[in-house]
């Protein structure tokens, strides 16, 4: 597409079986300005994009949870894509968030991986929490339950992380990690995500 569109140019043919090969290059001084000015603002992007998840991590690590909670939804804004969760069906959007966040989250969570152990839907109590961080140091940990909603259901986001917060509490996953890790001191977090939006508490 670039080399049609004029943006790089064939050179150095050589034949290779049955079939030309050519080496390509930036066609002159313009365009390849262009490219310096896109990785440029890639490159930026990237730096704002692992500082704030540096950020997000410090206020989990501080137990800040109000400017987790902000930094949490200001992460989302930036960095998602309606795309990424959004689909004409229902059942279908439903399965899509269910995987993207979920993997989302322990994605940014592996960030933690040289302070925390993290598993992901290991069994802890009851069940299986969608994702335990446990500290190191054996002197925190947190439990993380999601649930998700496609954008024209019917759940609040309230009523997802209150969900999410039963959960937590029936399935007896504090417990749970306190007794499998000797853990005193044990946060339970209950996420509600639909499309875009989230909503966070905490047990």
């Amino acid at each position: 597409f670039l080399l049609h569109a004029g943006y790089l140019k064939a050179c150095d043919k050589e034949m290779v079986g049955n079939r030309y090969q050519y080496n390509l290059k930036i066609p002159n001084r313009e365009v390849e300005v262009i490219y310096e000015n896109m990785l440029k603002e890639w490159f930026e992007d990237e730096v704002k994009a692992g500082k704030l998840l540096e950020e997000v991590l410090n206020r989990l690590l501080n137990q800040d949870r109000e400017m987790f909670s902000l930094l949490i939804e200001e992460l989302y804004l930036k960095m998602v894509s309606y795309n990424d969760v959004k689909l004409p069906s229902v059942s279908e959007e439903k399965e899509r968030q269910e995987n993207f966040h979920h993997g989302f989250m322990l994605g940014l969570m592996m960030y933690a991986e040289g302070i925390f152990e993290i598993n992901s839907n290991r069994e802890y109590g009851l069940g299986r929490p969608d994702i335990v961080l446990v500290s190191k140091k054996k002197d925190l940990a947190y439990v993380f339950e999601f649930k998700w909603g496609a954008t024209k259901a019917s759940k609040s986001l309230e009523k997802l992380t209150e969900l999410a917060e039963v959960q937590i509490r029936e399935e007896k996953y504090i417990e749970g990690v306190k007794a499998s890790t000797g853990v005193k001191e044990v946060v339970g977090i209950g996420i509600g995500f639909r499309g875009k939006e989230l909503k966070i508490s905490y047990i």
